[in-house]
């Protein structure tokens, strides 16, 4: 193996910390001496440009702007050619790797073996977590710690794995220097993305060299997605297309991968060397994967008429124009399998077609190509399964059949990894039932099964718009070429197979670690099934249906217990993916810890049953935009999207088409409830939530949050209405508080002589006297109401609000007409002015008077509780209110001086309404009264305290 070194291109923009891990990698996984790293910045501003050059081991160049990937990494190249006249080293292959990787140990040490294991290989890619051009694992992991781990194990296998491919990813591309310099490097016309690894991978090709993937070489990558979070990413993906095309004569989305519905076809070859010929072979990535995965003994010839193509391909695999110069090689008949594209073979004359068949031995296998799309597996969610002479050997009604053990345990292994199985057959339903029941449950395995002597293409069209799932998902299994063919024609896209395909599926799952290991999509799918059955024989309307059916959905903000379904979802959700944006799980957990986004997962369930996390939302607070937005295709038809987008107030939202189900901001889902996360489902949280004792003391914020906590041991004070028919409040401001504690019934009599309005429940709470676990104050009053002061005792009492003076003259009317809040007292010119001679307005609770009470009440509370606060709103109300005018800044004020107050209080926390509030829309009638979604999400973040004290 060669053994000299490399230069290791990165291209930086921003990303400072991805860039630090990505080297650290690097230093940790390869030998010392085996490299140089040479890194492109392209005018980034977070602080990594610094970073880098203060790395003695990195060769920066450093752009003042972003002049993209293609330019970057010429430009590292550049920059190590001048390495090597300076330092005097040689470098013999060239590594291009994104800022936002992490080598593990052997990653790139496999490459090299395989770069170096043949002359005709010119470049080789890694495997990943995230990467296209079909080099992403299905496998999933919580932190990049884990991935990295996992990466580390498989690179240590230690026979290599290859597999040719017509193209590589450029996020990890390993090429040999004198490929790259015949190739001329990148085009710099695919600035800034998009089509330039393709371009670079086609020119390799014309070269004359082999590019493989490496399966043995995993490489960790985050997947920034930074051009698909940009609003021209779709137009410059065209743009580029079709510059792509304009340079090379083809499209390349056509012809990179093989096309595995008809590979699926071939038979079994035990020994010897099966001669193939495919006629149409395009880039030839068929012939490729015979050789390297397939059948590595086989030869294989191709005819491809189209010179663009057959220039690329034909450089390295046997491909000729037409089978005219292919007979002037081959003179007899010499092929075993015959694949051939019937688009192509419709343009041909009769003796093209009898000359090709001439060329075929008699008993050759002739594949056709057309009708059905390529079989990729990581894409399939459903396989629909024929019976006779496909799932068993024999026809039912007319010999005994049965299901073999392989065949059981494949159906088991695809529904632990989430695919789910259902039967297309034209038999009679019992006689297949009672083959399956030999099984034990095997039958619990299917859904939404066709068992009847119905056409199979129209059953297939119901079954999907049914489950909620989508051709291009699906793969169809049968014998009969004709019901494949029948199955397109009604579903474009959709995958077809013959039984040759059952090989790969238990290859497939062998190599695939269980995702789904308590069936939750089949249970999920089996649900969906009863409650279809359901509404077919319901005398509902469709909306009766859906309000029988008692949908409750259920908003939880703590999304990093939910990481790893929430990714799955954002990767996999197309039909109800409203912004197409595909964050990992890296991405995704950045923007949960963020305070900028609000993130909330979305779990539903009906009377047929729980649907689990079924979406995903995180929404941009300072612009109330959506950028996240989706919900499982298993949803389909409940409304549960336009439910959410109402409850959330119907944010800034760029829908990326297409989407199954529109949204209206004028639209409601009345028939979905929203409910707290029922706690009686998890015992931990129950003992952790449920059991504790909880005082909740508030206006009606807190009234308003109680309703989505529902704690059995919590105890209320609310404002109430008291036996004299008016409303009693004062027992939940900090001053009435203080005072309880301090003023003797002699003084409490005394004040209530000379406030009538007040009755001894002012000053009445548990707080001091009965221990709770936690006690939840909301600051609310402190902010609004009055404060008088006694002219004679210097005491203090609150009422009404801050912006009514009670011992104004010119408000008297107001108090006594109710047009100024008096809470319903009667109050009459007498009273008023007998308690204008006794008290004194002070109209607020004064900074030093607020925090002597909030300090008395952590340090007296009984039971040295938890303590919650609920600070006010800030954001500013555009209605008209005169009792609440002016609230926003006294609100902002008290929660500095409260934040700063409870820096040393390790018992005390703090729910701010400001975190939830995005617009004026979330105020109901004044900056108090908040949108019940603010108050539900307030109640999350309290039952997120509670459990965690």
């Amino acid at each position: 193996m060669n053994m000299g070194r490399t230069a290791i291109i990165i291209v930086s923009y921003n990303c400072c910390y991805f860039m630090q891990k990505n080297l650290e990698s690097i230093r940790d996984t390869v030998e010392k001496d085996s490299y140089v790293v040479f890194v492109t910045d392209n005018g980034s501003d977070d602080g990594v440009r610094e970073y880098l050059a203060a790395q003695e081991d990195v060769v920066l160049i450093q752009n003042s702007d972003n002049r993209g990937f293609a330019c970057g990494c010429n430009q590292g190249y550049a920059a190590a050619k001048e390495y090597e006249q300076a330092e005097g080293v040689v470098f013999d292959d060239v590594f291009l790797l994104n800022n936002d990787t992490r080598l593990c140990e052997g990653s790139l040490d496999n490459l090299r073996r395989v770069l170096y294991s043949d002359d005709s290989i010119g470049a080789v890619g890694s495997v990943s977590n995230y990467a296209g051009n079909e080099q992403q694992l299905e496998v999933f992991f919580n932190t990049p710690a884990e991935y990295v781990e996992y990466g580390s194990s498989l690179n240590m296998v230690s026979e290599l794995s290859c597999e040719e491919r017509v193209r590589l990813s450029g996020f990890a591309i390993l090429i040999k220097k004198q490929v790259w310099e015949l190739t001329g490097g990148m085009d710099e016309d695919f600035t800034p993305g998009y089509f330039e690894d393709d371009d670079l991978c086609m020119k390799i090709a014309k070269a004359g060299f082999r590019m493989l993937l490496c399966k043995n070489s995993f490489i960790y990558h985050a997947g920034s997605q930074a051009f698909s979070q940009t609003q021209d990413a779709g137009e410059l993906l065209r743009s580029h297309h079709r510059l792509f095309y304009e340079k090379h004569g083809f499209d390349i989305l056509k012809y990179a991968q093989p096309d595995f519905a008809s590979l699926s076809q071939l038979p079994a070859f035990e020994e010897g060397a099966p001669a193939i010929l495919i006629v149409g072979c395009g880039l030839c990535a068929d012939a490729k994967y015979i050789k390297s995965v397939l059948y590595p003994e086989a030869v294989t010839f191709g005819i491809e008429p189209d010179d663009a193509l057959r220039g690329v391909s034909g450089r390295t695999e046997a491909v000729f124009a037409g089978v005219k110069q292919l007979s002037g090689i081959v003179r007899f008949p010499a092929f075993d399998i015959l694949i051939v594209d019937d688009e192509l073979l419709s343009k041909m004359d009769k003796e093209e077609i009898n000359s090709i068949y001439s060329l075929c031995k008699r008993d050759c296998q002739v594949i056709h190509k057309g009708g059905g799309s390529s079989v990729d597996l990581s894409c399939v969610k459903l396989i629909i399964w024929d019976m006779d002479d496909t799932f068993w050997k024999g026809t039912v009604t007319e010999e005994e059949v049965h299901i073999s053990s392989e065949m059981d345990r494949l159906i088991r292994d695809l529904s632990y990894r989430g695919i789910i199985n259902s039967i297309s057959s034209k038999n009679d339903w019992d006689t297949v039932a009672r083959v399956i029941a030999e099984c034990d449950d095997l039958g619990d395995f299917f859904v939404f099964n066709n068992i009847n002597w119905l056409a199979k293409g129209p059953q297939i069209v119901q079954k999907l718009k049914l489950m909620g799932l989508r051709a291009e998902n699906t793969l169809f299994i049968d014998d009969n070429p004709r019901n494949l063919q029948e199955a397109v024609s009604y579903c474009p896209g959709l995958m077809t197979a013959s039984p040759d395909i059952i090989k790969r599926l238990v290859d497939h799952v062998s190599s695939t670690p269980m995702s789904d290991p308590e069936l939750k999509r089949l249970k999920q799918y089996d649900i969906l099934e009863r409650k279809t059955a359901a509404m077919e024989y319901s005398d509902e309307s469709a909306e009766g249906f859906l309000y029988d059916s008692e949908i409750k959905a259920v908003l939880i903000h703590d999304c990093s217990a939910q990481l790893h379904r929430i990714a799955d979802l954002v990767s996999r959700a197309n039909q109800l993916n409203y912004t197409k944006v595909r964050d990992d799980e890296a991405a995704l957990k950045k923007l949960f810890d963020d305070p900028a986004y609000d993130c909330g997962c979305v779990k539903v369930k009906d009377r047929f049953g729980d649907y689990g996390t079924v979406g995903f939302y995180a929404l941009e607070r300072s612009e109330n935009r959506l950028v996240h937005f989706l919900f499982s295709c298993r949803t389909m038809g409940m409304g549960i999207e336009q439910a959410v987008y109402r409850y959330l107030g119907c944010p800034e939202l760029t829908v990326i088409p297409p989407v199954a189900a529109e949204l209206d901001r004028e639209s409601e889902a009345p028939w979905v409830s929203f409910v707290p996360l029922d706690e009686d489902e998890d015992p931990e949280k129950r003992d952790q939530g449920n059991m504790k004792s909880i005082l909740l003391k508030g206006p009606c914020d807190l009234d308003s949050i109680a309703g989505f906590l529902d704690l059995p041991q919590m105890v209320t004070e609310f404002n109430y209405i008291n036996l004299k028919g008016y409303v009693t409040t004062g027992q939940n401001h900090s001053v009435h508080l203080w005072e309880m504690a301090h003023l003797g019934d002699e003084e409490i009599r005394d004040i209530l002589s000379e406030a009538p309005f007040l009755i001894y429940g002012d000053f009445e709470s548990e707080i001091f006297d009965k221990p709770h676990d936690v006690v939840c104050l909301s600051l609310l009053p402190d902010a609004h109401s009055g404060l008088y002061k006694n002219k004679r005792t210097g005491n203090y009492i609150v009422f009404g609000s801050r912006n009514f003076d009670l011992t104004d003259p010119a408000n008297t009317g107001g108090y006594i007409t109710g047009t100024m809040q008096n809470h319903g007292f009667p109050f009459s010119e007498a009273v008023i002015r007998d308690f204008s001679e006794k008290w004194e307005f002070c109209q607020a609770t004064p900074d030093d008077m607020l925090l002597r009470n909030l300090e008395f009440i952590y340090e007296n509370a009984a039971g040295a509780p938890t303590i919650i606060l609920l600070l006010g709103s800030e954001l500013p109300f555009e209605g008209e209110n005169a009792e609440f005018a002016g609230h926003e800044p006294v609100h902002r004020h008290i929660n500095e001086l409260v934040r700063d107050f409870v820096k040393d209080k390790d018992r005390i926390r703090l729910v701010d309404p400001n975190v939830y509030i995005r617009s004026g829309e979330d105020y109901v009638d004044c900056c108090d009264h908040y949108s019940r979604r603010v108050y539900y999400e307030m109640a999350m973040e309290i039952m997120r305290i509670i459990r965690q004290v």
